[in-house]
């Protein structure tokens, strides 16, 4: 009941900032620094606040999340222009430690607050299924979904890819499921 109640906060503050992401976190008692290592999640803990702060420096119009696994980063959401979305790439491109980008801004009008709503609660249905699950270790996926669209990263096998993306592609209102994995396997 406890895990209803986060996951349902955590839902709605989404809501209110935007597309939906979220990390699997670890049990209690389960060891995944073997995987993703305190030192590697600070770096794209990094990535993440400075490619923001840098993005929403310059365009406080766009709504952009990024989400970086294992200096492996993922812009998604909403730009006017294809030239905006062209130079949020660059911006991210500057920050320190990022290795690779994978950009899927959707160009054209900025999707609407139940859009965002619908992103959280997709995210949360997703996360909460996969702890439910035990052939995934716990911290392994990182999730962001942006019109229903959702993306799952992470270290895995290619047994916990596929467990990820069933649960994920079995959620109500998912239109399309993007695995950005790197394999472990």
């Amino acid at each position: 009941m406890r895990l209803i109640k986060y996951l349902l906060l955590a839902a709605t503050l989404s809501a209110f900032l935007g597309c939906a992401e979220y990390r699997v976190s670890s049990k209690v008692g389960e060891n995944t620094a073997d995987i993703y290592s305190a030192g590697m999640q600070g770096i794209d803990d990094a990535i993440e606040s400075k490619s923001m702060e840098r993005i929403q420096e310059k365009y406080k119009a766009s709504r952009i999340i990024v989400t970086s696994y294992n200096r492996r980063v993922l812009v998604i959401g909403d730009a006017p222009t294809a030239n905006i979305k062209d130079d949020i790439e660059h911006i991210i491109r500057a920050v320190p430690n990022v290795q690779e980008i994978t950009n899927e801004i959707t160009v054209g009008m900025l999707s609407k607050s139940i859009s965002h709503r619908i992103d959280a609660r997709i995210t949360g249905n997703i996360k909460y299924n996969l702890g439910r699950n035990k052939a995934i270790k716990a911290g392994v996926v990182k999730i962001a979904t942006s019109r229903g669209v959702v993306y799952l990263l992470g270290l895995v096998t290619h047994a916990e890819a596929n467990a990820a993306s069933d649960i994920a592609s079995t959620t109500p209102n998912v239109k399309k499921v993007i695995r950005a994995f790197s394999y472990i396997d």
